[in-house]
């Protein structure tokens, strides 16, 4: 095992890492929305809940898979990606990466938690030119205020 003290994205270079106060476990590299429809405009207290989003703006060190040394020429069994909404460029920054893979897990974020949205088609547009394809969805995550669907694991496997 080799422990990297730094992000994952699209890009080898300087990013902005937002830290969440709500919930440290949403904290990442995609901006929590401030108009989000989904789980803010639902809330009582909009104003109180918008106080502790985006509380904190750190510039971490980023890096795209393609470019650890080690990960340049081994096979790799599980790539588990759960990245809060920063999904395709993960997958943007692991092209080659993605074709040494057997199996795929993928956190996809449907609802406007976050500025950005993942799609089954940004995950799509990288793993099948890799030769992944959709395995199974094995858990699924549903908004308490609004019913919608809010997140899905999924599994691309070579197979």
């Amino acid at each position: 095992m080799e422990i990297f003290e730094l992000a994952v994205g699209d890009i080898d270079g300087d990013v902005t890492f937002n830290v969440q106060g709500i919930n440290p476990g949403l904290s990442g590299l995609a901006k929590r929305n401030l108009d989000s429809n989904d789980s803010i405009a639902l809330t009582e207290n909009r104003d109180s809940a918008i106080q502790h989003l985006n509380l904190q703006e750190l510039a971490v060190k980023c890096t795209r898979l393609d470019s650890i040394g080690s990960l340049k020429s081994e096979n790799i069994d599980l790539l588990k990606i759960d990245v809060q909404s920063y999904e395709s460029q993960v997958l943007a920054g692991a092209q080659d990466v993605l074709k040494r893979t057997a199996v795929v897990l993928v956190e996809v974020s449907f609802y406007d938690l976050y500025v950005n949205r993942s799609s089954f088609l940004s995950v799509e547009q990288f793993a099948a030119p890799a030769g992944l394809r959709l395995w199974a969805i094995t858990t699924h995550s549903r908004n308490p205020m609004n019913g919608r669907t809010d997140w899905v694991n999924v599994i691309y496997s070579r197979n």
